[in-house]
């Protein structure tokens, strides 16, 4: 961008943002340089799927992630640490957008949600629903 090759600059800011949807930064700078950006938390997901999503994962023995709904929207709370709401980014993975998280739940094969997946650091650590 400093450069004057805005079109590089561009396509580099948005595939930050499509790594980290949480970039402030590039929404910015895309911004600051005329381009649109497209929201991925602008997904909407029906409230039935949602429900199917709440209740307790365990990631580790002690550690659970805690998934309530409030209407459209889905709350996390991890073991001794604040609730945040999550995104929806497809019908499946939300993004914490606090800090550089996502979540997928897993399903089985009759469709039903056994799990979920906490994208995080560059590890994925899988947890199985209890509850």
């Amino acid at each position: 961008m400093e450069q004057g090759n805005t079109d590089l600059a561009i396509a580099n800011y948005r595939r930050s943002l499509e790594l980290n949807p949480a970039n402030d930064n590039a929404r910015e700078m895309l911004a600051r340089m005329g381009a649109t950006v497209e929201e991925p938390w602008e997904v909407t997901v029906a409230e039935e799927i949602l429900e199917t999503y709440v209740g307790k994962y365990e990631l580790a023995p002690n550690f659970i992630i805690t998934i309530t709904r409030k209407a459209n929207r889905l709350m996390a709370q991890a073991t001794g640490q604040s609730r945040f709401e999550i995104f929806p980014l497809s019908e499946t993975k939300f993004d914490y957008r606090v800090v550089n998280a996502q979540v997928t739940f897993d399903r089985n094969e009759a469709g039903e949600v056994v799990g979920l997946t906490l994208h995080q650091g560059g590890r994925d650590v899988p947890g199985r629903k209890v509850k």
